[in-house]
């Protein structure tokens, strides 16, 4: 609690205002996006990644590929839907040891965003989620860590953690 930090934030809720505010940051430029879901189908914003990547705006995905009841395979539809995308790499949740990846952050070069959301349509237009959007340097700093731990299979210490983050 001691290290704990105030810190700058904006909360979007859907269905009010999350995909126009969401789709609005991520079509500005950025070098890099990281992204860890459980779930990805909205296809518009497949259509948006494919633009990122195409001003070369480097995408790291890791998704869930073992989903509790799962009907479609989403993990090979992505790496379908991408496999021209030079620029897009995308990785399932295999290596965490987990059961299932359920967080759901996107890292940008300069923010970072927090959700209760799947990337799905009915997360953006009917659920009733949140976004929570910063520009914290040390938060942005330790979700970059955690990513990039997960992603290369390394074991996530509690250094890693910035004290304003609950990680499970």
């Amino acid at each position: 609690i001691d290290n704990i930090q105030y810190m700058s934030w904006y909360l979007w809720v859907s269905p009010i205002d999350s995909w126009e505010n969401f789709n609005k940051i991520l079509k500005q430029d950025h070098k890099s996006l990281k992204m860890q879901t459980y779930e990805f189908t909205q296809n518009n914003l497949k259509k948006t990644f494919e633009d990122m990547a195409s001003r070369w705006t480097q995408i790291k995905i890791i998704i869930e590929d073992k989903k509790f009841q799962q009907f479609t395979d989403t993990f090979k539809e992505l790496k379908k839907t991408f496999e021209d995308q030079q620029n897009i790499q995308i990785k399932s949740d295999f290596q965490m040891k987990t059961n299932y990846v359920h967080s759901k952050y996107t890292i940008l070069d300069s923010w970072f965003v927090i959700k209760t959301a799947n990337l799905t349509n009915s997360s953006f237009k009917k659920n009733r989620e949140y976004f929570f959007f910063s520009q914290n340097t040390w938060v942005l700093a330790s979700l970059n860590l955690i990513f990039d731990k997960d992603r290369s299979w390394k074991q996530i210490t509690n250094q890693d953690i910035h004290p304003n983050l609950v990680v499970c």
